[in-house]
């Protein structure tokens, strides 16, 4: 009975940490003004990428410098377009999304459980709202984590030096997007 009692909680956190996640997300992502200094120069940086300027700038006044791996991947969504601030929160929260994705899936392989992959998938997500920004506004630091995780994923199951090899593609963009993933 106490098992029981265990896992209906389990299954209680993990979908109030989901309904968390997703009203945050809904209040964030369609507001057509940036939120965060975070933002602009990630913006900034792929409006300047996609007019074939330089990588790196000095950063304006206000806004902290950042590692061009985001504003890159936004660069190559806007295509020759201008970026637009739904594309920068739209890769983001996919980026969030896929670490979530990563954490059950790697729950799931280590312990064998779906019940935990789901629990540690949805206390990710709302780990990353703590720990990064609240869902919806855009962060490097998401698009980063799942980097990361890809690359200690495929080391772990990708047996000897072609495991090493795969992992340091995705660890070596990791941290063209943050140098926190060393």
């Amino acid at each position: 009975m106490f098992r029981l009692a265990l896992r209906v909680l389990v299954v209680l956190a993990s979908l109030v940490a989901l309904t968390l996640f997703i009203t945050s997300a809904r209040r964030y992502v369609p507001r057509g003004h940036t939120v965060d200094p975070v933002e602009a120069s990630i913006l900034e940086s792929a409006a300047r990428l996609v007019r074939h300027e330089p990588m790196y700038v000095e950063p304006l006044r206000n806004q902290p410098s950042l590692m061009p791996g985001f504003g890159l991947c936004i660069a190559g969504i806007a295509g020759d377009l201008p970026p637009e601030l739904w594309q920068v929160r739209a890769l983001g929260l996919g980026a969030t999304v896929l670490v979530a994705i990563l954490v059950a899936l790697i729950v799931q392989l280590e312990c064998g459980s779906w019940m935990l992959a789901f629990a540690g998938g949805s206390l990710a997500l709302l780990g990353q709202g703590f720990l990064a920004s609240p869902p919806g506004i855009a962060r490097p630091e998401s698009l980063m984590l799942a980097l990361a995780l890809l690359a200690i994923m495929t080391i772990r199951h990708v047996p000897g030096a072609i495991g090493a090899l795969l992992g340091a593609i995705p660890l070596a963009a990791a941290v063209f997007v943050a140098p926190q993933a060393l």
